[in-house]
């Protein structure tokens, strides 16, 4: 709850999305965080999912939501899956432009400690863009 503070007294958002019956105060703020846990999306009343395939964010996300879908089951590279979904939002988005820049983290297996144990077979990537 700090950083909502700040961000109204220092960077004046307005905590408003303009109903009068909001249950609490926006941030203003929605995105993805990615790590070796997971995909994660964050929006502005604080809630938070996690996505196990793919997942965007922005203006174009349902482009590239659609593209990726079409290519996600016959496809076993996640870089391509998630260049194939930022081609076609900037396509189609006129607010979405290339060039793109793709960072790939390796995820751990599940219910294990951020560093794998030797002999891991079980690896997942996930990708950035």
């Amino acid at each position: 709850m700090k950083i909502h503070q700040i961000l109204k007294e220092e960077y004046f958002i307005n905590p408003s999305e303009g109903g009068a019956e909001e249950p609490f105060e926006s941030n203003q703020l929605n995105g993805i965080v990615v790590s070796p846990r997971g995909i994660f999306q964050f929006g502005s009343w604080r809630e938070i999912e996690e996505f196990e395939t793919f997942m965007a964010v922005g203006s174009g996300q349902e482009f590239a939501l659609g593209a990726m879908k079409t290519i996600y089951d016959s496809c076993d590279d996640p870089k391509l899956i998630a260049q194939k979904g930022i081609e076609a939002s900037a396509e189609f988005d006129v607010s979405t432009e290339l060039p793109l820049t793709i960072f790939q983290v390796e995820l751990c297996p599940q219910g294990r400690k951020i560093k794998p144990t030797k002999g891991d077979q079980v690896r997942r990537t996930l990708v950035a863009a």
